[in-house]
């Protein structure tokens, strides 16, 4: 069926039996009778200036050869140019009458009095006024002067211990619970390839499978002191004194997760096994030293052993 057949039946331009003919073809075509609708929907929309193309685009989807009659589309073309025309008429002449008005309106000059008074509210007493606002910042406890009390150490949850449930395992977890603080991770270390994804673990807390990655990389030939460092805290975490201190021990260089962190870290390893004599001495080298940022948890472990 040819495009125009559409468009006179739609235009209503069809003799009464050329559309009894199109109307039963169209009954036996649902095609067509799509074809149809949708001809239809596009030449409802007369005032949409995008006409052209959106029947250009209906026209290419149809199934069926045309014979385009160039006089209508012509036409159609002739009157888009009269409205773009009169497009062009229209906006500039208002746009220049608005120019005019913007031209001729006078321009607000600032007045000085109210500039004057702006300044004086951004002087320099009213930062002053802020300053002397300000709360004193606490001094960080590895800024702690000779003689100063240091602050209360910030305890953490301990491992639970595996034992008989004895008095002396209360007590010993109960001693724990008071004085357990772990830093991760070290403020003078970082953990780079192959160690990225344990220490993504770690800092999620998660040790067992921190520790399970660590012994996978073990088999598969990484060794030092990274490792030996990680597993024996992932040990640590997870309540285990005695394997985590064999690794603690195998650390060459403990300066680069720092001294005293590896010091401390060691004194619980031996509470967790209840040495506490041992754990004391331990943290007895920390105490010695007051700028230490474990000074305050080093005198609160060894006040808690007296």
């Amino acid at each position: 069926m040819d495009v125009h057949e559409i468009e006179k039946y739609v235009s209503g331009e069809m003799a009464a039996d050329e559309q009894a003919a199109f109307e039963q073809e169209m009954q036996q075509n649902p095609a067509l009778s799509a074809e149809v609708a949708r001809y239809r929907q596009l030449t409802g929309d007369l005032g949409d200036i995008a006409l052209e193309d959106r029947i250009s685009e209906a026209l290419q989807h149809l199934p069926i050869h045309r014979d385009q009659k160039p006089g209508r589309w012509w036409l159609l073309l002739g009157l888009l140019s009269l409205l773009l025309l009169a497009g062009l008429f229209f906006y500039p002449a208002q746009s220049d009458a608005d120019l005019q008005n913007l031209q001729s309106s006078p321009v607000p000059q600032p007045n000085p009095d109210s500039t004057a008074q702006f300044e004086n509210q951004i002087s320099p007493p009213i930062e002053q006024e802020e300053e002397a606002e300000r709360p004193a910042i606490k001094k960080p406890i590895a800024g702690i002067e000779p003689g100063e009390q240091p602050v209360s150490p910030r305890v953490q949850p301990a491992p639970k211990l595996r034992g008989s449930g004895t008095a002396a395992d209360t007590a010993r977890q109960a001693l724990l619970d008071a004085i357990w603080y772990t830093q991760y991770p070290p403020a003078q270390a970082s953990f780079g390839v192959p160690f990225g994804q344990v220490d993504t673990l770690l800092r999620k807390s998660d040790f067992s499978g921190a520790y399970a990655r660590l012994q996978l990389l073990e088999r598969q030939g990484s060794a030092g002191d990274t490792l030996a460092f990680l597993k024996g805290y992932c040990l640590l975490e997870r309540g285990e004194g005695a394997e985590a201190l064999r690794y603690f021990d195998q650390i060459a260089k403990p300066q680069v997760f720092g001294s005293q962190l590896l010091n401390w870290y060691k004194g619980l390893a031996l509470l967790l096994q209840g040495e506490q004599a041992a754990a004391k001495r331990q943290f007895e080298k920390i105490a010695q030293q007051q700028d230490q940022p474990l000074y305050p948890y080093a005198l609160n472990a060894l006040k808690k052993l007296e």
